[in-house]
């Protein structure tokens, strides 16, 4: 059996637990192999194109149905995840995504609780701007209005009361969880704050603040808000990141009289898919009262990044390249792989994805784009369906070569190519 981790890295907080339907009454430890059991499965659907009147934008939302849902009269608790593209199980995500709903699968036929909906909305080329909650710039980044503010209204007043009218949820603040990584950990946070008396379960990995300047604004918004004292929140970060922000966030809520509060610095953990899907399974049955494990469980997972060959098989690593530079002048860029809307984002435009002059033009059987461009470096990604993709992935659909890959510092890569 594992062991039951009572103190990692920093101090948990327990404080009365808040009771739950049909959930075991006895904390208990996770049975060895939970994770790599064979499962029945739930079920993925999708809602593209979905309003978001706010923002008079759309939005796909995948909605997860744990195992045995259409068979039952049950209701069930729900679970709204930022970054929708990466919480399932995906190949544009370098490490395969958070394999949120795996995760469940082998909770559910363990027999330990009878899973829950979740509720995963896709980001997009405005990522930042609705993650962040306040205007913000950066080096590489010019000054930005956020948009938080309507995304947060949005869960809460628009997706929310949808969910619970086409599902069988448990709607009340007990039930009802919100989770994010990074900038999404940011919204997830804000929004929790915003709406209070909405959400009793939070899940905030790899909280990113300082390096948008806006760290000492967002704790006093913290610690201006109302008493958490009917939310359990679950902070999580790995050693390979700063743990400065999510130590911030941590000590500020916890002044709020949090229902129960833990945080979880990882010492095999980073600032990637991978490392968020291995809390997860330890995340999930904490916020369920099933568990009080809270270290991290890695059996079957790894953060080794790689790419895909021509094949399709995916290679652990990081592909050769030729190390060929280009000369400067008119360079077009092309992209060859699938999807419906591409835009090149890189230093060279602020890794503003929402830029119309650089929106790639589709041109017979692929994309392209001609900029000028001087002698230099140049790090740079596509942004694939307001997604975005690690070159690594679609090296063989990119065109020039790039002459190198380096790391993103978000569990991928990005391009970089030399001028001369």
């Amino acid at each position: 059996m594992r062991k039951i981790v009572v103190i990692i890295g920093l101090v948990l907080m327990l404080v009365n637990c808040a009771s739950q339907p049909d959930i075991q009454k006895e904390t208990i430890v996770l049975p060895d192999e939970l994770y790599s059991q064979d499962t029945i499965k739930g079920d993925i659907i999708c809602w593209e194109n979905y309003k978001i009147p706010q923002l008079n934008r759309t939005r796909t939302i995948r909605i997860y149905l744990p195992p045995g849902y259409s068979d039952s009269n049950q209701s069930y608790p729900v679970m709204y995840m930022q970054d929708g593209q990466n919480v399932y199980n995906d190949n544009f995500s370098v490490n395969g995504g958070w394999k949120v709903n795996d995760t469940i699968d082998s909770i559910v036929s363990a027999g330990l609780h009878r899973g829950i909906i979740v509720v995963a909305i896709d980001n997009s080329a405005y990522r930042v701007q609705e993650y962040v909650p306040y205007k913000f710039e950066t080096a590489h980044m010019s000054s930005q209005q956020s948009q938080a503010d309507a995304m947060s209204d949005f869960i809460v007043e628009t997706l929310k009361p949808d969910i619970d009218n086409n599902f069988r949820t448990l709607t009340n603040i007990e039930n009802t969880m919100i989770s994010g990584s990074s900038f999404g950990s940011f919204l997830t946070i804000y929004t929790v704050l915003r709406h209070p008396g909405v959400f009793g379960k939070v899940g905030a990995f790899s909280t990113a603040l300082s390096s948008w300047n806006v760290a000492k604004e967002f704790e006093e918004y913290i610690l201006s808000s109302e008493d958490q004292n009917k939310t359990d929140w679950f902070f999580y970060v790995g050693k390979d990141e700063s743990s400065a922000d999510s130590q911030l966030a941590f000590d500020a809520i916890s002044k709020l009289s949090p229902n129960r509060i833990v945080h979880y610095i990882d010492p095999k953990g980073g600032h990637d898919e991978a490392s968020w899907a291995a809390s997860y399974r330890s995340a999930l049955p904490w916020m369920l009262n099933i568990s009080n494990e809270i270290e991290p469980i890695w059996d079957g997972i790894r953060r080794d990044k790689g790419f895909y060959n021509s094949r399709g098989e995916f290679i652990l690593g990081k592909p050769e390249l030729k190390g060929n530079s280009v000369k400067e002048g008119e360079i077009t860029f092309i992209y060859s792989g699938e999807g419906k809307n591409v835009v090149l984002a890189g230093d060279f435009s602020g890794w503003d994805a929402t830029r119309n002059e650089f929106i790639m033009k589709k041109v017979d059987d692929h994309f392209e784009i001609t900029i000028p461009m001087k002698a230099g470096s140049y790090k740079y990604k596509y942004v694939i369906d307001d997604r975005w993709v690690s070159p690594s992935l679609i090296l063989e659909n990119m065109k020039p070569e790039p002459t190198d890959l380096v790391d993103d510092g978000f569990g991928g890569f990005n391009a970089v190519l030399v001028l001369e």
